[in-house]
């Protein structure tokens, strides 16, 4: 499965108050777990338009992960750029790009940065 990756363009790390901050009161976000996460720090669902993605702050709390490349992936990396404070890098499990979200203005802009065409 393909996964997208947040990364702060200064290597920081993200505390976990952050990341709950960010997206612990997105509409869709679902089982928003801080105990007992396999490898991460802090875990949540969240859902989008009838499709969903699981968002994880990494053990060492410097990467974002997001399953997969859909519409609820996608508008997830979006939301968390949006609300962070922080310039944040994304890039795919296959580092098939290396960009700058921080500042993009809508889905389709990302998805045309990401080249994802869903």
């Amino acid at each position: 499965m393909n996964a997208l990756y947040l990364k702060r363009q200064d290597d920081g790390k993200i505390e976990i108050a952050e990341f709950l901050a960010i997206v612990g009161d997105f509409p869709g976000v679902r089982n928003l777990m801080t105990e007992n996460v396999f490898r991460a720090s802090v875990e949540a669902n969240y859902i989008y338009e009838e499709d969903q993605t699981i968002i994880r702050l990494d053990e060492n709390q410097k990467i974002i992960a997001v399953t997969g490349i859909g519409k609820a992936s996608v508008q997830a990396v979006f939301k968390i750029q949006k609300r962070d404070a922080h310039t944040l890098r994304s890039f795919d499990m296959d580092y098939s790009f290396d960009i700058i979200v921080t500042g993009v203005t809508s889905v389709e802009e990302l998805r045309k940065k990401m080249n994802i065409s869903r």
